[in-house]
């Protein structure tokens, strides 16, 4: 009983700090990937990110979008 006590208090803490962490696709962390190589910082990616349409998918249009972006930021 004990062993189960503790294992569910760290299961619970798990999940909670798991449900708080935002979800990132496969094309959006390789956007985050070639922003930040390019010397953008992880903030400044994530912000953009958040600003672009859900419906673009392609990994390409999105880097140019959020670059664009970027730009008109005057970063």
């Amino acid at each position: 009983e004990r062993i189960m006590f503790q294992l569910r208090d760290k299961m619970d803490f798990t999940s909670a700090r798991m449900s708080s962490m935002p979800l990132v696709n496969d094309v959006d962390a390789d956007v985050i990937d070639v922003l930040t190589g390019l010397g953008f910082s992880i903030v400044e990616v994530q912000s953009v990110l958040q600003k672009l349409p859900r419906e673009v998918t392609d990994m390409n249009e999105k880097v140019g979008m959020a670059l664009q972006l970027l730009d008109q930021a005057g970063r």
